[in-house]
């Protein structure tokens, strides 16, 4: 099952995501702690049109909860404007593997023995 977030509930009905949780708390016994925090999309349809209904706030036609909004209907297409082209990048160099470079480090010089008291 699909859900969705608070924000985009408050996104619809034109209000902020604290006054949606605080009409799910409310209405619903739903508690949610944050904007970010999802909602079954059931639930969230009948809570929004519930919601615009009694503010009378229209609501997108078709999928409202869609990631990308529905396309305009009628009126004509108009043609895309041409792009233009990027020129190609050039290409980063082919490297072989990592060589690795060993130093010989001198070797350190024993300690001095330690003396011990007569």
């Amino acid at each position: 099952m699909a859900t969705v977030r608070i924000y985009k509930v408050a996104e619809l009905l034109g209000t902020t995501s604290q006054e949606v949780l605080a009409l799910l708390k409310r209405d619903h016994g739903i508690e949610l702690k944050s904007a970010s925090s999802t909602l079954e999309e059931v639930v969230a349809r009948s809570f929004v049109e519930r919601v615009a209904r009694q503010r009378n706030v229209a609501l997108p036609s078709g999928n409202i909860f869609a990631e990308t909004p529905a396309p305009a209907k009628g009126g004509a297409k108009k043609a895309a404007p041409a792009k233009k082209a990027e020129p190609p990048k050039p290409a980063a160099p082919v490297l072989g593997p990592p060589r690795l470079v060993k130093t010989v480090k001198p070797a350190a010089p024993p300690p001095p023995p330690a003396e011990e008291p007569p």
